[in-house]
């Protein structure tokens, strides 16, 4: 009978911490990997969407369509991305008007009950992140009830960028 408690009591425990605010965050490992397997595309999409006249942002919206900025981009160049953040399961890519643009390929968002958690990629190259950390994961889960929003460099402009943010009420 004890023994079938604690398996309940371990099962319970398992499923709790799979539905917390963080299940389902992807490792840095994970991304890192999804990064390395394809370099060359996120470089190419870098080119694409800071060609002029740039494609500001686009992003995957829940029924499938794609809303984009600015709404007459050339159609093959969005078609382009699209594929690529498909087949990579981006949410969003977005850049900016600056002479070397960011562009941010955000992989992970969720807005749970009590934190707000994300995970993207990031092209920079002249605005170097202020705070450079070893490891994303090691920050976060060092401090889990703190806020962050850290990067580490991952070499020639590119950086992984994490938040953990307490959900705004």
């Amino acid at each position: 009978m004890r023994a079938s408690r604690a398996g309940l009591a371990a099962a319970v425990s398992l499923l709790a911490a799979a539905c917390s605010d963080g299940a389902g965050v992807p490792s840095e490992a994970e991304t890192l990997d999804q990064f390395s397997r394809d370099r060359t595309g996120f470089e190419a999409i870098v080119r694409t969407v800071t060609a002029e006249p740039r494609i500001l942002r686009i992003e995957r919206r829940p029924d499938g369509e794609l809303s984009v900025l600015p709404s007459n981009a050339d159609p093959e160049r969005v078609a382009s991305v699209a594929s690529f953040m498909e087949r990579h399961g981006i949410l969003y890519v977005s850049t900016d008007r600056s002479v070397e643009p960011n562009v941010d390929f955000t992989t992970f968002e969720h807005l749970g009950a009590t934190r707000y958690e994300s995970r993207m990629l990031t092209y920079r190259p002249a605005d170097a992140p202020y705070e450079l950390v070893a490891s994303i994961d090691q920050e976060i889960l060092g401090d889990p009830v703190a806020d962050h929003t850290v990067f580490r460099s991952l070499g020639d402009g590119w950086y992984l960028r994490a938040s953990s943010l307490p959900a705004r009420e």
